[in-house]
């Protein structure tokens, strides 16, 4: 096997083609002894940008040259190395049972987990793999690394050190695309609702506000989770102009309230990502426009989480919708 890890390693360095890693792939498989299983590990280290931030571009090229030293040290001998990208590597392994691939994942992960020393000071570096096994989950190089891909994404979204393939994974992701597509032409129609739930002062048994609520209704008739759909909009970028949608929805609705108890407040979710898109400002300064003509309060709810983990712009955001009076 020494000719095709040094083709391997020539292929990345020269920049060639993804094809040429198939092409690897393909030789390696052909290669493999009757009966043994050849496993493709995908390997992405997480923590490639933080790297580069903290300590510098230098450092990421000689951390990315000794851990693929260390990787050799530990995987078994002549097992072939693909680097990918700077984060990104694939190992293939050949071996006798499935728990041995899984043995080499362990190693990876647990036993030898990837460091990086700067002054002294070692500090260690989060890494992810995904694995599809030859024969078992797929019989070509191409559908391999489609598979292991499939599941480093499924390991990545699950938090999980590595992930197996598993032969439902596809019938899930394609499930997931074609949910993904039904949501953007819901927002997109303009088929998603808006509820107002009210919000009682005890003391008084008074309504002293409404929390604006969206919700997808299907053909059916059956309402889609907030908690399905919410999330999925805010990966894929639909979260814009739903966001948008229940802007306006809100600004119509208004229009038709006559005889509101004042004051009255209307608390509105927004993603924090939302916080730092070009139109939010402007978008936000309308609806507030509506809103003051009404006596109206206005509310923008915001995720404790998105709070603990937000960055200068989102804090710079939330400065400018307290002084706009939100």
């Amino acid at each position: 096997m020494g000719s095709p890890v040094a083709e391997a390693q020539e292929d990345n360095a020269s920049g060639k083609r993804p094809n040429a890693r198939i092409r690897f792939v393909e030789q390696f498989l052909r290669q493999g002894q009757q009966g043994r299983l050849a496993g493709l590990i995908l390997g992405q280290l997480d923590a490639f940008n933080r790297i580069a931030t903290t300590f510098g571009h230098e450092q990421c090229d000689t951390f990315c040259a000794k851990y693929t030293e260390r990787l050799r040290a530990t995987l078994p001998a002549r097992t072939p190395i693909i680097r990918l990208s700077e984060r990104r590597f694939a190992l293939l392994v050949d071996c006798d049972s499935m728990s041995a691939i899984m043995d080499v994942a362990v190693a990876l992960t647990e036993t030898n987990p990837p460091q990086i020393t700067v002054a002294g000071d070692e500090f260690v570096v989060d890494i992810t793999l995904g694995i599809a096994v030859f024969p078992s989950h797929a019989d070509d190089a191409p559908t391999l690394f489609r598979r292991a891909e499939l599941a480093l994404k499924e390991a990545r979204e699950k938090e999980l050190a590595f992930d197996i393939y598993r032969p439902d994974a596809t019938q899930q992701q394609a499930a997931l695309w074609k949910f993904e597509t039904e949501l953007q032409s819901a927002v997109a129609k303009g088929e998603l609702e808006v509820y107002y739930q009210p919000k009682v002062e005890l003391a008084t048994n008074r309504v002293c506000g409404v929390e604006a609520l969206v919700r997808w209704r299907l053909g059916s008739g059956n309402f889609v989770p907030t908690s399905d759909f919410i999330p999925l909009a805010e990966t894929n970028g639909a979260i814009v102009p739903l966001t948008w949608l229940v802007f306006d929805r809100i600004t119509t609705q208004l229009a038709g309230w006559t005889g509101m108890p004042r004051p009255l407040c209307v608390a509105i979710n927004v993603s924090p990502q939302i916080l730092t898109h070009p139109e939010f400002m402007p978008r936000l300064k309308a609806l507030k426009a509506a809103f003051d003509a009404r006596m109206l309060q206005l509310t923008i709810e915001l995720t404790e989480d998105s709070l603990v983990q937000g960055d200068a712009a989102s804090f710079a955001s939330i400065e400018r919708l307290r002084k706009l009076g939100v």
